[in-house]
C-alpha cells in the first residue's frame, strides 16, 4: 500500500530519489472508490478518504502533534476516528510521536514468541518494557535492532 501511494502516481520525486507520503490534500482529491482502485487498500478506502478529509480541514488535528497535547488526550482523538481500533490507534500514535504503547500485530507477536517464548504479548510488553516508560515502542525497536545486529533499523 505504501509503495503505491508513495509513487509518482501521487507525488513528485525528491532530489534523493524518494517519493514521500502524499499530503492529506492530495489524497483528499480522490473519491473513496478511486482510492480503492488506485491503492490496494480494500475496504479501508472509506477510512482513508475520511482521514484525508479530516486532516485536509485541520492539518494539526487539534494540535495532536504538539507538546501541548498529552498521550491520553491524543489517544481520545485518534480513537474517535472511524475505522481506528486498538492496533491502528496505537500505530498512528507512534507515527506522530507518542511511544507509550507498542502496536501489537502479527510481526510483534511473532518476534516476542521467537525471542521470549511469550504466550500473552500484551501483559509481557507491559512488564518487560515498563522501564522504558513513555518510550516503550523504542525499547522494543532497539531490542530488535540489537538482536538482529541491524543497527540502521531497516
Amino acid at each position: 500500500m505504501c509503495e503505491t501511494v508513495c509513487s509518482d502516481m501521487f507525488v513528485s520525486q525528491t532530489p534523493s530519489g524518494i517519493f514521500p507520503f502524499p499530503s492529506p490534500e492530495i489524497i483528499n482529491k480522490y473519491s473513496s472508490e478511486e482510492l480503492k482502485r488506485l491503492i490496494p487498500v480494500g475496504y479501508r478506502n472509506v477510512y482513508l478518504k475520511s482521514l484525508a478529509e479530516i486532516f485536509a480541514k485541520d492539518l494539526t488535528l487539534q494540535d495532536i502533534e504538539s507538546v501541548k497535547m498529552d498521550y491520553s488526550a491524543a489517544t481520545k482523538i485518534i480513537k474517535q476516528l472511524k475505522g481506528f481500533g486498538p492496533y491502528a490507534s496505537a500505530h498512528i500514535l507512534v507515527l506522530i510521536g507518542y511511544y507509550q504503547k507498542i502496536p501489537i500485530d502479527t510481526v510483534v507477536v511473532s518476534y516476542l514468541k521467537k525471542m521470549h517464548q511469550v504466550r500473552k504479548p500484551e501483559s509481557f510488553i507491559n512488564r518487560h518494557y515498563r522501564q522504558w516508560g513513555k518510550y516503550k515502542y523504542w525499547g522494543l525497536k532497539l531490542e530488535k535492532m540489537i538482536r538482529g545486529k541491524n543497527w540502521t533499523g531497516n
